[in-house]
């Protein structure tokens, strides 16, 4: 039955996949009643000072009620999330980078309720981390053939929530600083110091390990080609100093084999 339900999303990542499964699936418990809607609704006091730790799970993949509206902002937020997990080389990366800008959202709902559940603030930092690090690669045309960014779009929902729903600035920051700080770490301040703020601690320790047995390897070669080294440089010695004894020896017999045959030519004279 998981096969099926994973199946019908086609060729999408596997976290992508996840979480699109995970907010469907609590669409229709919520919508069906099964679970209660305040029971989902995220509130950083209730979470984090209340004990209530599911909150956060719930409104990790929280997207609204179970109607055509839901469901079409859930495949568009497919799309891009797919894209986006697909231009990581790794997943560790990814889920790395998610943590990260979960850990700035988390960060700033403890100053005030956040607009939207954690899930939709995830998919809007996101999308606009993705809109950010590829600018030039999403620009679509209106009439007359005029190049629009992606970004008017969140630029434009940003400023109606604030000037004609009157959210705070705060509030509506929380749309995009999480994504905006991850993009600023990784695409300039990791540029300037030549870091890579996008690879996993895990991807790290490995990659650690990995130069180490290296380095381990190498020393090792060149302690071997030391001692053979040493070993020829020994051989050659004794050979060196073996060589004058043999002489000695051979010039001994030579001069005993003489004198043996001295006397003996003398008796036959």
């Amino acid at each position: 039955m998981d096969a099926i339900f994973f199946n019908l999303l086609g060729d999408v990542p596997a976290v992508t996949k996840t979480w699109t499964l995970g907010c469907l699936a609590l669409s229709i418990l919520t919508t069906a009643e099964i679970i209660e809607p305040t029971r989902i609704m995220y509130n950083y006091e209730l979470a984090f000072k209340k004990g209530q730790y599911e909150r956060i799970l719930f409104s990790l993949f929280d997207f609204g009620q179970l109607d055509i509206k839901s469901l079409v902002n859930l495949y568009i937020s497919c799309s891009n999330l797919s894209i986006l997990e697909n231009s990581f080389q790794d997943r560790n990366s990814y889920l790395w980078v998610l943590f990260l800008i979960f850990l700035s959202t988390i960060t700033m709902t403890a100053f005030e309720q956040p607009i939207f559940s954690l899930g939709s603030l995830m998919n809007e930092n996101l999308v606009y981390y993705r809109l950010r690090k590829n600018p030039d690669n999403i620009n679509f045309q209106i009439l007359a053939g005029f190049n629009i960014s992606p970004l008017v779009v969140p630029l434009y929902m940003n400023a109606m929530l604030y000037f004609v729903y009157e959210k705070s600035l705060f509030q509506v920051s929380m749309n995009f600083i999480p994504g905006h700080l991850m993009f600023f770490m990784d695409d300039i301040v990791g540029k300037i110091y030549d870091i890579d703020f996008t690879k996993s601690p895990y991807t790290r320790f490995i990659e650690k390990n990995d130069t180490s047995d290296e380095e381990v390897e190498e020393v090792e070669e060149v302690e071997e080609v030391g001692e053979e080294l040493e070993g020829n440089t020994l051989q050659n010695d004794i050979t060196s100093e073996e060589t004058p004894l043999l002489a000695e020896e051979v010039q001994e017999v030579s001069e005993s084999d003489n004198q043996a045959r001295e006397p003996n030519d003398n008796g036959d004279e």
